[in-house]
């Protein structure tokens, strides 16, 4: 931007609008510091320059829909550290609570593991670990993985240690 960084114009954004506009910020930095430097000036998502279309949609439908967006590629500790806890998140939908091979999945992701590493780790199929994936999101409204680690942190299936 040839007369302000971003975080110049996000702050002047934020002084006059308040919080009645959302803002994802795209820029060609995408480390976990400029997301942290970002996010607490007010940006409700960060994305990379180099993102495709369809993440770009997804983010706008997130900040949208939860008031943030965080893409998979974020840690599980930074993502805790920015979510403001009061923002509202999608719980189970009635009738279908989270059973405990799931909450088991939860927890294994939020110590950063991959399908295969939890498929070989509970001795499932890498194809029934992406099942319980797919469940997961739906019943609580997840788009991607970092989604399901907010949840974990915010209804407490996972702690982070500082």
């Amino acid at each position: 931007m040839p007369i302000m960084d971003g975080r110049e114009a996000l702050h002047i954004l934020r002084k006059k609008y308040q919080n009645t506009i959302k803002i994802i910020i795209l820029s060609i930095h995408y480390s976990e510091e400029h997301i942290r430097k970002y996010m607490k000036a007010g940006a409700d998502g960060y994305l990379s320059k180099d993102s495709d279309f369809m993440v770009l949609l997804e983010a706008i439908q997130s900040v949208y829909d939860k008031g943030y967006y965080f893409y998979d590629k974020v840690s599980p500790q930074l993502v805790s550290e920015l979510v403001n806890k009061d923002t509202p998140f999608p719980t189970a939908l009635a009738g279908e609570p989270l059973s405990e091979r799931e909450i088991e999945v939860i927890k294994l992701l939020c110590l950063g593991m991959t399908s295969p590493q939890i498929a070989e780790k509970i001795k499932l199929s890498i194809r029934t670990i992406e099942n319980h994936r797919h469940r997961i999101s739906k019943k609580i409204g997840a788009h991607n993985t970092a989604d399901i680690i907010v949840y974990a942190i915010k209804y407490g299936f996972h702690k982070i240690d500082y």
